[in-house]
């Protein structure tokens, strides 16, 4: 965290660029279980873009919100907040979309819900977008992984395999050394 204050320090004047650092700044609170600074974090964005032109970024609130809910497994509410932040999502012809974080987050939430159909709707979507595979590759090549269990799981052997097949091609050499 104290990194990240540093860099939010650096970007003083960049108000899409103070999001992005609050945001990251809420979900790092929200993996520490530090749920109370999350919230803050996530009112702190709401005030930062109702005080802005860049009304769509209210998203960024929405993707600390969804953090939190799903630390407290409570999926729907975490559900309908990303639905919210997908729905500013702008059209993804840009190489750095949020998309694919989004998405990812998002398949994860309704697979953890119960609702394999939907997530797998979702992380389907997810390795269809062109641009998610550019800045968030890692979370592309794991949506084949949870591709491959969902697929596994509705008895669609040979469509799992494909799926897991995908991932460990794509996987095979992120991290050398580790099993």
């Amino acid at each position: 965290l104290a990194t990240l204050e540093k860099a939010g320090a650096a970007v003083s004047d960049n108000t899409i660029a103070k999001l992005y650092n609050l945001e990251l700044k809420g979900w790092i609170y929200a993996e520490m279980g530090r749920l109370d600074e999350a919230r803050k974090t996530a009112d702190e964005i709401k005030d930062m873009v109702a005080a802005t032109v860049f009304m769509k970024r209210i998203r960024h609130h929405h993707f600390v919100m969804v953090m939190i809910q799903l630390k407290r497994n409570d999926y729907s509410g975490a559900i309908e907040h990303f639905k919210n932040a997908v729905s500013l999502l702008p059209h993804p012809v840009d190489w750095l979309t949020d998309d694919g974080l989004y998405r990812y987050h998002l398949a994860k939430a309704y697979e953890d819900s119960g609702d394999p159909r939907l997530a797998r709707d979702e992380f389907e979507g997810l390795v269809a977008l062109i641009p998610g595979r550019t800045a968030f590759g890692d979370l592309y090549a794991l949506s084949y992984y949870r591709l491959g269990g969902i697929y596994e799981k509705e008895g669609n052997t040979a469509k799992a395999v494909e799926c897991y097949g995908r991932f460990l091609g794509l996987w095979k050499d992120s991290d050398p050394g580790l099993p």
